[in-house]
């Protein structure tokens, strides 16, 4: 509709120079006071010929501009898009993180548990010298504090990775869910102004 409009005033706008081009010719061959008539009509016209190219050019840049609006929301649409992508794919990665550090933190209490329970048994009931229950080998020392603790290290390295991991993976979510946020403010503000362009044809 814009583009019909605009050939519509470009057809006027020729047919009016045209007009004038036959009225210039007209006007030399008429008397003085005839003349004068002629000039102030072919003048409003040519008045009428400036406005006529003067809206076509304002709205040639309002089309142009609503071109640029409509193109740059498109980006912001699809980077928007793209973010709650990433912001998706981070959150199931720090639910993930979130989980095996869970598992591993009740996978150490459960061990240091055992591992306490079973040391005040062992202490309680077994001293150098005794046969163990198990193997049935003679017990040649009994193992201390220090030494059940370190049989919990592997678990507690673990444990820390975990932690780094799931740490990591938060930090990753809140970014990308911060990215998110701001393309689709981005969005808003710029179908706000497209539609603000529209609004001035």
């Amino acid at each position: 509709a814009q583009a019909d409009s605009l050939e519509n005033m470009r057809q006027t706008r020729n047919s009016m120079q045209k007009e004038l081009e036959a009225m210039y010719s007209a006007i030399s061959a008429m008397d003085k006071e005839g003349k004068t008539r002629a000039r102030n009509d072919l003048d409003d016209r040519m008045s009428l010929v400036k406005e006529a190219g003067m809206s076509v050019r304002e709205m040639l840049k309002a089309s142009d501009r609503k071109s640029k609006e409509t193109a740059m929301l498109q980006s912001y649409k699809k980077l928007y898009n793209e973010a709650c992508k990433a912001a998706g794919a981070a959150l199931e990665s720090f639910v993930l993180a979130d989980r095996r550090y869970a598992e591993a933190s009740a996978m150490v209490d459960r061990m240091r548990d055992s591992v306490d329970t079973w040391a005040k048994v062992a202490r309680s009931k077994l001293n150098t010298g005794d046969i163990c229950p198990l193997c049935g080998q003679e017990i040649l020392s009994l193992t201390s504090d220090a030494e059940f603790e370190s049989m919990l290290a592997p678990l507690k390295e673990d444990l820390e990775k975990k932690s780094e991991e799931r740490k990591s993976a938060e930090a990753v979510m809140n970014d990308t869910a911060a990215d998110a946020r701001a393309w689709e403010k981005a969005v808003r503000t710029e179908q706000e102004t497209l539609e603000t362009v529209e609004n001035e044809y």
